[in-house]
């Protein structure tokens, strides 16, 4: 159930996590937002501190002359057009996560 998650966890639809909660409801009491924000967390804090093979996937480290805000994180901010990008786990994972 929670295999691979983070490939499809920003492209669900508000009624598919409402049956995939059903489902958990009849196995077990599980949140599945808690669930799958667990696993966004846990596979983000591994892609930007090690050596991950996603590591390549990130943006690259902003260019620091112009210090407009002060992010947590040392890489630039993609634009963002289309809605499959957005919502894209790299792209999640640096506006939530990291």
């Amino acid at each position: 159930m929670t295999y691979a998650t983070q490939a499809f966890n920003g492209y669900l639809l508000e009624t598919e996590i409402n049956q995939l909660q059903s489902l958990l409801n009849k196995a077990k009491n599980y949140n599945i937002g808690e669930l799958l924000d667990r696993y966004d967390r846990r596979i983000s804090y591994k892609i930007t501190r090690g050596y991950h093979c996603l590591l390549n996937q990130l943006p690259p480290l902003r260019n620091n002359a112009i210090n407009l805000c002060d992010c947590s994180h040392p890489y630039e901010i993609p634009r963002c057009s289309y809605y499959i990008h957005k919502y894209s786990f790299i792209n999640k994972c640096l506006y939530h996560y990291v």
